[in-house]
């Protein structure tokens, strides 16, 4: 059946409720490795991966903002997935990077943005272990691909969204003023 576009929704992240409705109930096998999955107001998952030791993981968009810059906005995009990856207490190590790029980006622009991408994986001690890079029909700026962070660590050391009890102190540390 051929697809036909409604009117459209709101941008973002989708409600909790239509997440709750349409993506939930509908997830693939079960696994019992899989100790936190999929679910609202959580940033990353985390996975057994065997003798005591976990994996954590989370994705997001990868930006190419005009107005940033492809320096600033390569490296707003890592630190966003690190920040997301960091809340479970894990540090990151490895990211997988896809690249779906609107045909009017150029090779040197490109460049820029994937040089300076490097440079903050590499500030963050994150090593870059497979991807994928094409240019499409439309795709458009400012998302231009998608990244998945993980890290790994040890079973029972790390943090979720669902641990924090009222009375928790949480710490929030912002970007240096220079950075953006």
């Amino acid at each position: 059946e051929p697809v036909v576009l409604g009117k459209g929704a709101a941008l973002g992240k989708i409600a909790p409720e239509a997440f709750a409705a349409s993506i939930a109930p509908h997830l693939g096998a079960a696994r019992s490795d899989v100790l936190v999955g999929p679910r609202a107001g959580h940033d990353a998952a985390i996975v057994r991966i065997g003798a005591g030791r976990v994996m954590a993981l989370t994705t997001d968009p990868l930006s190419l903002v005009p107005s940033l810059g492809p320096e600033r906005s390569a490296w707003l995009s890592c630190h966003l997935l690190a920040s997301d990856l960091w809340t479970t207490g894990i540090p990151p190590t490895h990211v997988s990077v896809s690249f779906a790029l609107p045909p009017e980006l150029d090779d040197a622009l490109f460049a820029r943005y994937w040089r300076a991408m490097s440079d903050a994986w590499a500030e963050l001690g994150v090593a870059v272990v497979t991807g994928h890079t094409g240019r499409y029909p439309g795709c458009a700026l400012s998302i231009v691909g998608a990244a998945t962070l993980m890290g790994l660590g040890d079973e029972g050391r790390y943090l979720t969204p669902g641990m924090a009890r009222p009375g928790d102190r949480i710490v929030v540390m912002g970007a240096r003023d220079d950075t953006l």
